[in-house]
């Protein structure tokens, strides 16, 4: 783990290492057990929270951000310290919205100002950047453009802020209706992309690349039908339903009937449709099925596995998904 600016580094002591990434997780995290950086010499605190760090794997960086948390802990026969962080794109998940600095932030008191607590903008990408530029967070887009997102009958967005929002939430829900997603970034600056960025080099293979695995099959929130609704009050349901649900999805393989509605919070776009119905289609293959234990070398792969890209999984016919199981 390190801080190229400052050097810190932990180069020896550590036990265990676990680092968090996904699409759907924000912002990424890591945990380090360690003994202390000189064994024998248990007041040297070789880190405090608040340090920006980069955390590694040989050479390649797979989490840049802040140590959050720094717990040593005693036993009558040992003594630990366990180290907890997360990416820059932590200040997104816990800082509210609407506040900026005004010049260049110091520790200590700072000089600030609450801007206007309404957003206009036809563009994702330039919403979430000026949401990102008090914390120093960059945002990029892989979609090949801004990510434009319009009202009904064009023209720009625009909705409120609520006070408790923070810059994530806000990112999040606009991205959600404009079918991106967006997550971390292993430099801790936050990314804008579609589904399936990019392919790995190779895939899993069982005697290859895997070593212990397991696999789940699942029914747990799973539905056979999927209502995407436009509203969550029924309103004048004595002159009919029409216009409040919209084209229903379906998940065949689940033997029995089990409805849920989605409610759709876009309040700004007429085109509520084809995102509530992606908000179903993309829910059914991501609660199917999971896939850990995975070994994969660089050589094998050009890179160490990233988050949004696709991988074919080749493995023994007994952990064949069930054909019922399919989506």
């Amino acid at each position: 783990m390190a801080q190229p600016d400052d050097t810190l580094t932990l180069v020896a002591g550590w036990k265990s290492v676990s680092v968090t990434r996904g699409i759907e997780i924000m912002p990424s995290s890591f945990e380090i057990g360690l003994t202390e950086k000189y064994p024998g010499q248990a007041a040297d605190i070789v880190v405090k929270p608040g340090d920006p760090c980069v955390v590694l794997i040989g050479n390649d960086p797979v989490v840049t951000g802040y140590i959050d948390r720094y717990q040593p802990a005693i036993a009558p026969r040992q003594h630990t310290v366990r180290i907890h962080g997360r990416s820059k794109c932590e200040d997104l998940v816990d800082c509210s919205a609407g506040v900026y600095p005004v010049g260049t932030p110091e520790p200590g008191a700072v000089s600030y100002q609450v801007r206007g607590m309404v957003v206009t903008t036809s563009s994702l990408l330039a919403m979430a950047q000026d949401l990102a530029s008090p914390f120093g967070i960059t945002v990029s887009s892989l979609t090949g453009d801004n990510v434009p997102v319009s009202a009904a009958g064009g023209g720009p967005v625009q909705f409120s802020i609520v006070l408790t929002e923070t810059p994530y939430e806000i990112i999040e829900r606009v991205a959600r209706y404009a079918a991106v997603l967006a997550y971390d970034g292993t430099d801790g600056n936050l990314i804008l992309a579609n589904v399936n960025a990019g392919t790995h080099a190779s895939g899993f293979k069982q005697g290859v690349n895997v070593q212990p695995a397991s696999v789940a099959f699942t029914m747990d929130e799973r539905y056979s039908i999927y209502l995407p609704s436009i509203m969550s009050t029924d309103y004048l349901h004595d002159l009919g339903t029409g216009g409040l649900f919209l084209a229903p999805a379906y998940d065949t393989a689940v033997p029995r009937f089990r409805p849920l509605i989605v409610v759709s919070a876009n309040r700004w776009r007429s085109g509520a449709t084809p995102s509530c119905n992606a908000r179903s289609g993309v829910s059914r293959p991501h609660i199917l099925r999971s896939f850990s234990g995975i070994s994969m070398p660089r050589a094998e792969t050009g890179g160490l596995p990233a988050a949004d890209r696709q991988a074919e999984v080749s493995t023994a016919p007994m952990w064949s998904v069930p054909t019922d199981q399919d989506p």
